[in-house]
């Protein structure tokens, strides 16, 4: 029997972080979640505290949850985001939330680095505000880390603005603080979850008859304007770590802009035009194979335990 994964989720309390975190438990015979961290990220800090701990209590998760930051690293102006609805949760009914542990998120995230020997995984679904301070406070943190999967950033264009992601955006001196770390980093842009939009005929073969399709489509976070098909950014992170094959990738020297008000968050993948001394850091999703994708959804919602879930 092959060794479980070791991850810490980082979320920001957004609706399509529950269905991440649905996917990791879906799975947890081969992942091992040890704690789900929780940043303000795009939404109200309230709202945004609130809501990660509902998905847990909604999905039964027996892992710590850790309350994180407040507000980006550097206190500047937000991008307004929509796309989760006023409270960040697409005006879904939740339970009460799970009890959040002592600490903060940072020391969580050390720590479990530290008990997992090298081996560990941190998954992030919003703005990487959480780990930066982790990597600011704790020296030798980068070493401890196996990889960065990241939902954000993006090859090309943007939702937050022409050429800006909106977790990228919302704190890019966090996303360059990790860029800058050394840890072993995949981006999931929005390039690739543009990519993996599913059509009314997927999502009828992702759901079967166990869940409600009507409000598999409340849960994501915005239906792709040109071609009206639903997209599940931190669903495809998850996939991205537990069957990476099932993208394609290229891997480029990553930078992120913080400086120009016109594009701050801008990331830029450097290929050919690399300076000299610049490592190619990053594997970047490219484009997703559809018809496993599908497979590896519908895999995810059989394997789920929903009969307790009252807003399905």
């Amino acid at each position: 029997m092959s060794k479980k994964i070791p991850v810490v989720i980082d979320l920001d309390g957004g609706a399509d972080g529950l269905w991440g975190l649905a996917v990791a438990a879906a799975y947890a015979d081969k992942l091992d979640l040890k704690a789900v961290t929780v940043c303000a990220g795009k939404q109200r800090a309230d709202h945004a505290f609130s809501n990660g701990a509902s998905y847990g209590a909604l999905l039964k998760l027996s892992c710590p949850f850790y309350r994180g930051s407040e507000r980006p690293v550097l206190l500047k102006e937000r991008p307004e985001w929509k796309g989760d609805g006023p409270d960040g949760k697409l005006g879904m009914s939740l339970p009460e939330p799970i009890s959040y542990e002592e600490g903060y998120a940072w020391d969580a995230i050390y720590r479990e680095a530290v008990a997992a020997e090298g081996e560990l995984r941190v998954v992030c679904f919003g703005p990487m505000t959480n780990l930066a301070i982790a990597l600011f406070k704790y020296e030798g943190l980068a070493s401890l880390v196996k990889k960065v999967i990241f939902v954000g950033g993006s090859y090309d264009y943007g939702n937050a603005s022409a050429v800006t992601e909106i977790n990228m955006a919302t704190d890019p001196e966090a996303a360059r603080a990790v860029f800058r770390s050394g840890i072993p980093k995949t981006m999931v842009g929005f390039n690739a979850i543009r990519e993996s939009a599913l059509s009314d005929e997927q999502i009828r073969e992702v759901m079967g008859e166990k869940l409600s399709g009507e409000l598999f489509l409340q849960c994501s976070a915005g239906r792709e304007k040109l071609l009206s098909r639903v997209c599940f950014g931190a669903a495809l992170g998850m996939a991205a770590l537990l069957e990476p094959d099932l993208l394609s990738w290229v891997r480029y020297h990553l930078t992120i802009e913080t400086k120009s008000n016109l594009c701050r968050g801008r990331t830029t993948p450097l290929n050919m035009y690399s300076p000299r001394g610049f490592e190619k850091d990053t594997d970047i999703a490219m484009g997703v194979d559809m018809e496993r994708y599908v497979k590896f959804l519908k895999g995810a919602v059989e394997r789920m335990d929903v009969k307790d879930i009252t807003w399905i």
